[in-house]
């Protein structure tokens, strides 16, 4: 069924069991400007500053540093050098002598506690946002209500070593009692490998680092006749760079249930509620109990952000002002918002402007009669929308509806997962949203390559999480979005 990929590329390299450690200072710039930055190790590999430059094992840290300014707030520690002339020092971590940012010149700004939003201790992460954090990634299968819902979060340092990575069997996603017709067969195993995250692995039931914290919060919501891990890239790599991320299978939309109501047969979990389906896990998180109890006093409550896709997607925008979200991000969906006066302080549309389901530029495409408020184009979403206190617009050349996800994987065969399913003669795979799933799988025009479209999602993304839920300074990544990632075609921002 549908495949992430067997091996890991991209991202950062993971060092077989080290445990993730922070280097020592840097040496001070000249010239009054401060700092040679503060190096983290992430699983042996060690970057100097905000330049992710790999510099030895061991967390050491390169010379020269270019963080110069207002003092670098890095969790925890002592007190950091000040650059010539320079103001008050930045804070190390672990308790080390750091090179504080001072500022240039006179006046630099005094370091805090930690990185983060206020409350918030959080670890320095590198300044590329398509690249995975520090922290390793914990993975628990959990219920709430009538859902299921995957949860990847920051796991305890070194708490890995020896562990399997997880893997996922997609299949589990088809309906068990399905009625299938003539023709049909099993799918086989090396049809459908198990498959992970494209750039690192995943660890079940890790214990949650608690010496950092808390940590804000993403929901994600898959789309139609998709699955809670089918962003599971861009999940994983939310979780390292120091977010909780709840996904869950929405009864009614996801993959099992469509194709039970579309010719399998058989019933499905429950009727779509998604504004419900919400407030379960948001009461879940607040009450910190059952399932989710080993996040209780972890999570920041006060920063959360959504996201989703296709449908998934017009449905966290339409629903934003009900869910307390600071952060919204519509991936391929094409509804807007008018907020009247909920939290969102930031909205994002990212979409592949070859969509062939909704149309990116102009007029009204084929999911326009599935999405709830979806009127016409990407664009005429990211027009309209009112109340965010920023709104953006990401276009990717030449990707497709599912560029987004990590849906477009192709089986040693060659086949991708509509393919195989057809070769088995699947009941319901021709009428799922009336068009049938093979009308839906659009991975992009002019052999557009799926691994460049989920970096792409990552970068945008993370930066639009990170400047507002961990105020985190992303002006810089948004100013060179284009040039960092670049199929990135369209960038806009009001």
């Amino acid at each position: 069924m549908f495949l992430f990929a067997c091996s890991s590329s991209g991202g950062d390299a993971q060092g077989a069991g080290g445990a993730t450690t922070f280097g020592g200072a840097g040496p001070v710039g000249a010239g009054g400007t401060g700092v040679g930055g503060v190096g983290v190790s992430t699983g042996g590999t060690s970057y100097a500053g905000s330049g992710n430059t790999p510099v030895g094992a061991g967390g050491t840290i390169g010379a020269g540093g270019s963080n110069g300014g207002t003092g670098a707030v890095i969790s925890g520690g002592g007190t950091g050098a000040v650059g010539a002339g320079g103001g008050s020092a930045g804070m190390a971590v672990g308790g080390s002598a750091g090179a504080g940012a001072g500022g240039a010149g006179a006046g630099g700004a005094a370091g805090g506690t930690g990185i983060g939003c206020p409350g918030q201790n959080l670890a320095a992460v590198p300044a590329d946002t398509s690249m995975r954090g520090p922290w390793a990634v914990g993975v628990k299968t959990v219920h709430i209500g009538r859902l299921t819902i995957e949860i990847t979060y920051p796991a305890q340092a070194g708490s890995e070593a020896g562990k399997p990575p997880v893997t996922y069997d997609t299949r589990d996603w088809l309906p068990k009692n399905a009625t299938q017709g003539a023709g049909f067969t099993p799918i086989a195993d090396s049809e459908s490998p198990a498959v992970q995250p494209l750039n690192g692995p995943i660890y079940r039931d890790l214990p949650l680092d608690a010496t950092h914290g808390p940590y804000p919060v993403i929901i994600f919501m898959h789309g139609t006749a998709s699955f809670r891990v089918a962003s599971g890239t861009a999940q994983a790599t939310w979780a390292s760079r120091g977010f909780v991320v709840v996904a869950a299978d929405y009864p009614g939309l996801f993959l099992g249930d469509q194709l039970c109501t579309s010719g399998c047969g058989c019933a499905a979990t429950g009727a779509a509620d998604y504004p419900g389906d919400f407030k379960l896990q948001t009461d879940a998180l607040t009450a910190g109990t059952g399932d989710v109890a080993f996040l209780k006093g972890h999570v920041d409550m006060a920063h959360i952000g959504f996201a989703g896709h296709s449908v998934g997607g017009c449905t966290v925008v339409t629903q934003a002002d009900t869910t307390g979200a600071s952060v919204v991000i519509g991936l391929s969906s094409a509804a807007p918002i008018m907020s009247t006066g909920g939290k969102l302080k930031s909205l994002m549309f990212m979409s592949g402007m070859s969509d062939t389901v909704f149309n990116y530029a102009s007029g009204g495409g084929l999911g326009n009669f599935v999405c709830p408020g979806a009127t016409g184009a990407v664009t005429d979403a990211y027009k309209a929308s009112t109340g965010a206190t920023k709104t953006r617009l990401v276009g990717v050349t030449n990707g497709g509806h599912l560029t987004p996800t990590d849906l477009c994987q192709k089986n040693a065969d060659g086949n991708n997962a509509i393919q195989v399913l057809h070769n088995h003669h699947w009941c319901g795979v021709d009428a799922v949203a009336i068009v049938g799933l093979p009308t839906l799988f659009d991975c992009g025009a002019n052999g557009f390559d799926y691994k460049v479209g989920v970096t792409d999602t990552i970068y945008a993304t993370t930066a639009a999480f990170e400047e507002t839920l961990t105020c985190t300074d992303r002006t810089a990544a948004f100013m060179n979005i284009k040039t960092a990632e670049t199929t990135i075609g369209d960038f806009q921002t009001k």
